[in-house]
């Protein structure tokens, strides 16, 4: 079977964005805490590797200086809500 929105399994059609849109949509509850927290450990991470390389630590991404609460807001001002502004 191929992939694509005609490639089907059972009642699901897969769509490329179909992911990313699910993932931007589970804000909320325990999945959603799981969730923001996976991604502010692969942001500390990236900053981990910017400071061992003696570069600038990016935005969101200092470990020592980014606020858990301050930092969800700002991923979803920068990052999620783009995905659904229209141009």
């Amino acid at each position: 079977m191929g992939r694509g929105p005609q490639a089907r399994s059972g009642f699901h059609t897969c769509y490329p964005l179909e992911s990313p849109l699910l993932l931007a949509s589970d804000g909320s509850g325990a999945a959603g805490g799981r969730w923001a927290a996976r991604v502010l450990e692969e942001f500390f991470a990236q900053g981990d590797r910017e400071r061992a390389a003696g570069l600038p630590v990016s935005p969101m991404m200092d470990r020592a200086a980014t606020s858990h609460a301050l930092s969800q807001i700002n991923f979803i001002e920068f990052i999620v809500a783009p995905l659904f502004s229209q141009a």
